[in-house]
C-alpha cells in the first residue's frame, strides 16, 4: 500500500537524523498484525498517518515532513504543539499526519514509546493495543481493530505479541485506565462474533479472556487501590479534543 511505504520512508528519515519517530494507528497495526491485510471482515481504509515523537524532537519533524510533503497547520501547532502536532498532505488535504509529542493524552495518558527502540517503524503490538483499550467511546473501527489485535496477538513475555511486563505495569497503577479497558474487553466479547468464524471467536475469546486473568492478578499500587475506592462517582477519563481529519 503507498500511504504504508510512505509512512514508512518518513519514519527512516526521521531515524536518519536521530529522531525516534514510531507509527501508531491503523498504518501500525496494518504492519503488525497478518489479518489487518487479510481478514475480509477486519481489513479497513487507511486515511492518515499517526505517529509519536520523544517531546524534544516534535519540532524537527516539521522539515522532514515537508520533504515528503506535508505542510503544517500552522495555527494548531501553535496552541497544542507540546503535545500534538497537526500536517496535511500539500496535494490531499484530506490526508493529514497527526504527531503525539512525548506523552500520548487522549481518554488516558499513556507513554508509547516505552520499547518502542526494539521495534523497526511502529510502537509495540502492547502499546498498541494500549492506545485502543483507553478509548471510552468505541467506533466500529476501533471495535474492528481490537478484535484483529486479539485474534492475532496472544499474551507473552516480548514484544512479538502482547508483552506481560509492560500490560502489567500499566493497568496495575492505573485505575481509570484499567477501568476503561475492562469495559472494552467487554465489548470485544460482545460484538466480536460480527465479523468472525466460530474458531477464529474462540481464539479471541481465549486472548481476551487471558487478558482479563492478567488485569485481576497483578498487584496495585496505592494509587490503583485509593482511585478504586472513589470509583465511577467521579469522571476517570478526558474527553480528547476532536481535531480535523
Amino acid at each position: 500500500m503507498e500511504l504504508v511505504e510512505r509512512a514508512k520512508r518518513i519514519v527512516a528519515d526521521a531515524e536518519g537524523k536521530g529522531i525516534h519517530a514510531r507509527l501508531l494507528g491503523g498504518l501500525a497495526l496494518y504492519l503488525l498484525a497478518p489479518s489487518a491485510q487479510s481478514h475480509v471482515a477486519l481489513r479497513r481504509a487507511y486515511k492518515d498517518v499517526d505517529l509519536v515523537v520523544p517531546r524534544q524532537d516534535g519540532g524537527k519533524l516539521t522539515p522532514i515532513l515537508a520533504d515528503a510533503g506535508f505542510a503544517p497547520d500552522r495555527r494548531f501547532n501553535a496552541l497544542h504543539g507540546e503535545t500534538r502536532l497537526l500536517y496535511a498532505d500539500r496535494d490531499d488535504p484530506g490526508l493529514q499526519v497527526d504527531v503525539f509529542v512525548g506523552v500520548f493524552e487522549q481518554c488516558h495518558k499513556l507513554d508509547l514509546l516505552v520499547g518502542a527502540e526494539r521495534m523497526a517503524y511502529t510502537i509495540t503490538p502492547s502499546q498498541l493495543l494500549l492506545t485502543k483499550l483507553q478509548i471510552v467511546q468505541l467506533n466500529e473501527k476501533d471495535l474492528k481493530d481490537l478484535v484483529t489485535m486479539f485474534l492475532d496477538w496472544s499474551l507473552g513475555e516480548d514484544d512479538k505479541g502482547l508483552n506481560r511486563t509492560t500490560l502489567s505495569r500499566v493497568f496495575g497503577h492505573d485505575w481509570g485506565l484499567f477501568t476503561t479497558a475492562s469495559d472494552n474487553l467487554d465489548q470485544v466479547d460482545k460484538h466480536a462474533g460480527d465479523y468472525l468464524s466460530d474458531a477464529e471467536l474462540t481464539t479471541v475469546s481465549e486472548h481476551s479472556q487471558a487478558m482479563r486473568t492478567l488485569m485481576a492478578s497483578v498487584p496495585k499500587s496505592l494509587r490503583f487501590r485509593m482511585r478504586e475506592k472513589i470509583g465511577r462517582k467521579l469522571p476517570w477519563y478526558e474527553t480528547p479534543e476532536e481535531v480535523r481529519r
